[in-house]
């Protein structure tokens, strides 16, 4: 037998065909009388021959509220039969297959089971809770279900949360592990070597030099307000390298401290001198960092041999913030240094001026209350560290006078 045609039936009209009740289908001949030997008595299809008995009560069919596939109703009719049609009927879900004989006697179990079977997502409760999913939806999340995906990714999480160490200082007195970082195990090293940091034995003095991709020329940076000794330092050297300029970048915060290598030392300065590619070696770059280490160091023998500086005045730019670049959802950059900006570390910043520009030509300003001085300005070093520059505001430190002291 083919099948002739297909038509969608609603779930609220389904036909109950009470012969089904009885748990055998019968094809009636041609004298009413229904036959034993059909072939039809084992397979899924609901028969029922076309007479002037009343026609079949239709009630509706109580199903589980996750079903959401419509049922197909196809029909087919019989070769032998011309005028007088017999319909086959024949139920198809894409989710539900026929239930046996006791289900079919007790209407409520199959909706029952099916809430049983039911597979509940708390997270969605507690973080969308009037969300309302589409059919596919559920189906890719009954799919992860069934995989054991939510089952992986709690069992991980746990996991890393009982292996999560306990914080502790890199350059504590605990024993370097093999586990570590390396990163820390070098800062253990180095806190062992020149320091400990905060100690009697520490160093006193640590030169951190640098070279630097952004137009800063050279500059000095120090980590506090109240060092007067390397306040006095960089006041000799800004006098003696004259009429060469030297910027004091000051990176002091209130409430962190820095671990920087210099940092161990009791009077730590670094240097930074550029534009210098990274990779490359400039000669006007290492004589202007020669010239800056000699003047210090000679800053330091004059010291030793107990000359007295007087107090005097230094002009510093403080750190206030780090500035990142544009970003879109994802976190990739998009947009650039504005050519107005670029290469102009310690000019003014004024409220308004270009600071980005995007790549298709649009020009984001600056809007900060009030004019600030950037540098650090787009440092290749610090693309990783979502940092475009670096601004700073402008003020006057007082040193007080230096001796060393006889013992």
């Amino acid at each position: 037998m083919a099948l002739d045609n297909c038509s969608i039936l609603p779930e609220s009209e389904i036909l109950n065909n009470e012969s089904r009740e009885e748990g055998h289908h019968g094809i009636p001949n041609q004298n009413g009388m229904a036959s034993s030997d059909s072939d039809s008595g084992n397979s899924i299809f609901l028969t029922q021959a076309v007479t002037s008995t009343p026609p079949l009560r239709r009630v509706r069919r109580n199903r589980a509220r996750s079903q959401t596939h419509p049922l197909y109703l196809c029909e087919e009719s019989s070769d032998s039969e011309s005028e007088e049609t017999s319909a086959f009927f024949e139920l198809h879900s894409k989710t539900d297959s026929w239930c046996p004989r006791s289900c079919r006697d007790k209407p409520h179990s199959r909706e029952a089971s099916v809430r049983k079977r039911r597979i509940h997502f708390p997270f969605l409760q507690k973080y969308h809770p009037k969300a309302r999913l589409t059919s596919l939806q559920r189906q890719t999340l009954v799919n992860s279900s069934i995989g054991g995906f939510f089952q992986c990714m709690t069992s991980l999480s746990l996991t890393e949360k009982s292996k999560k160490p306990e914080y502790q200082d890199p350059l504590s007195d605990a024993p370097c592990a093999d586990e570590l970082p390396y990163e820390v195990r070098r800062a253990q090293e180095i806190n062992k070597m020149f320091g400990p940091k905060g100690t009697a034995d520490a160093y006193d003095v640590i030169f951190d030099l640098h070279n630097t991709t952004s137009n800063m020329g050279s500059t000095l940076i120090l980590e506090s307000s109240t060092d007067h000794f390397t306040l006095q330092m960089v006041h000799y050297i800004k006098k003696a390298i004259a009429p060469a300029s030297c910027s004091v970048l000051l990176n002091e915060h209130p409430l962190l401290k820095y671990s920087t290598s210099r940092s161990v030392a009791k009077h730590p300065i670094g240097l930074e001198v550029g534009p210098q590619p990274q990779g490359v070696l400039r000669s006007n770059i290492f004589e202007s960092m020669r010239v800056i280490m000699k003047t210090a160091l000679d800053f330091i023998e004059l010291f030793n041999n107990g000359v007295e500086f007087p107090p005097c005045n230094v002009d510093v730019f403080r750190v206030q913030e780090r500035m990142d670049y544009p970003r879109d959802t994802n976190g990739n950059i998009t947009a650039m240094v504005h050519p107005d900006l670029q290469d102009c570390d310690w000019e003014p910043l004024n409220p308004g001026d270009p600071m980005f520009q995007t790549f298709d030509g649009r020009t984001i300003p600056y809007e900060g209350p009030n004019p600030v001085y950037a540098t650090f300005i787009n440092e290749a070093a610090y693309y990783e560290k979502q940092q475009a520059f670096v601004t700073t505001r402008r003020e006057t430190l007082a040193a007080h006078a230096i001796r060393k002291i006889d013992q």
